[in-house]
C-alpha cells in the first residue's frame, strides 16, 4: 500500500503528465508537451529534432499505455496510475521508490 507521501508524489507527477487537466493521461498530453517544446525551440515540422521528439513521446506513451492502461480504453486514469505505482513499489526489494520510477518523477 502506498503511503500518503508516496501517493502525493505520484499524483503530482500524474498531474504534470495530464497537460489538458482532463483527469486522464492520453497520447494527446504527450503530444502537447512535444509541441510546446517544438515551439519553444523554433523547430519546423520536418526538422530532425521534432521528428525525434515526437517519436520518443509516442514510444513513451505506448509503453505507459501497455503497462498502465488496465481497461485498454486508450487513457490512463488516476486510479490506474496509482495501481501501477503501488505494484512498482511492491516489486522494489528495498521498499524505496524504484530508480527507474524515480527518474520519471
Amino acid at each position: 500500500m502506498l503511503t500518503a507521501s508516496q501517493k502525493k508524489k505520484f499524483m503530482a507527477f500524474f498531474n504534470q503528465l495530464d497537460t489538458d487537466k482532463s483527469g486522464t493521461i492520453e497520447f494527446r498530453d504527450f503530444a502537447v508537451q512535444a509541441f510546446n517544446k517544438k515551439m519553444q525551440k523554433g523547430w519546423s515540422d520536418d526538422s530532425a529534432e521534432w521528428k525525434k521528439l515526437i517519436e520518443s513521446k509516442q514510444k513513451a506513451w505506448n509503453g505507459i499505455q501497455k503497462i498502465v492502461d488496465l481497461n485498454n480504453d486508450g487513457r490512463v486514469s488516476a486510479e490506474e496510475w496509482l495501481v501501477f505505482c503501488e505494484k512498482a513499489m511492491a516489486r522494489s526489494k528495498s521498499g524505496e521508490t524504484p530508480e527507474w520510477l524515480t527518474r520519471l518523477l
